[in-house]
């Protein structure tokens, strides 16, 4: 066997290895947590886009902002901090990996003109989260009355497009209806995990709050 094979065959097998990590990967998945307090005193709506770092025993260590609308950003990282998740795994080990948390916050006006700050891109996301290509806020129930918050749990797969999968994990009944809606019209180019795309989860936040006119 000369070098060059050798070498060839170590790149295969290397090739073989990442392969078969991609594929035995199961995303980190939520537990439990508060979902972020709606600023009462905001007078815009705004979205919010966190990729937050979970390891191994579950718990969340640090997290990026990739999209930011003040105030809303504080609120989004102060209740995700406190969020536990069922870890990822490869085979039988856990592992350390990235999430993506979404924030969509509604505005309070139905006819008055866009007031308080844009959300401004900071950088892009990690391609080892599913990545938005399209999104659209919830519409406000024309039967519901105050506010509330809808927490979807996306299931994205190794295609790029729609969720696979979409359910809620944190209710509020008048607008779980609406929120499950627009998480599915959503689409996304999928995580990869060794150069290779996988199946991951993704956590869409939408709040309604009480139109005035």
């Amino acid at each position: 066997m000369t070098w060059m094979t050798r070498s060839i065959t170590t790149t295969l097998m290397t090739s073989a290895l990442a392969g078969a990590a991609a594929s035995d990967y199961v995303s980190a998945r939520w537990l439990n947590g508060d979902i972020p307090a709606i600023p009462v005193l905001a007078v815009a709506g705004g979205e919010v886009c966190l990729e937050a770092l979970v390891a191994p025993d579950g718990r969340v260590g640090s997290i990026e902002v990739f999209r930011t609308t003040a105030p809303f950003t504080d609120s989004m990282i102060a209740a995700v901090r406190g969020w536990r998740f069922e870890p990822a795994s490869v085979g039988s080990k856990d592992v350390e990996a990235r999430v993506l948390v979404v924030g969509m916050f509604a505005p309070p006006s139905l006819t008055a003109p866009t007031l308080g700050e844009a959300p401004q891109t900071l950088r892009s996301p990690s391609s080892d989260v599913p990545v938005p290509a399209s999104t659209s806020q919830a519409s406000y129930p024309p039967r519901a009355t105050g506010s509330g918050a809808v927490l979807v749990e996306v299931t994205v797969g190794p295609a790029s497009g729609a969720p696979v999968d979409a359910r809620i994990i944190v209710s509020s009944p008048a607008f779980d209806a609406a929120a499950l809606a627009a998480a599915r019209s959503w689409s996304f180019e999928p995580a990869q995990r060794d150069g290779r795309a996988v199946t991951a989860h993704a956590y869409l936040l939408f709040a309604f709050r009480q139109p005035v006119t």
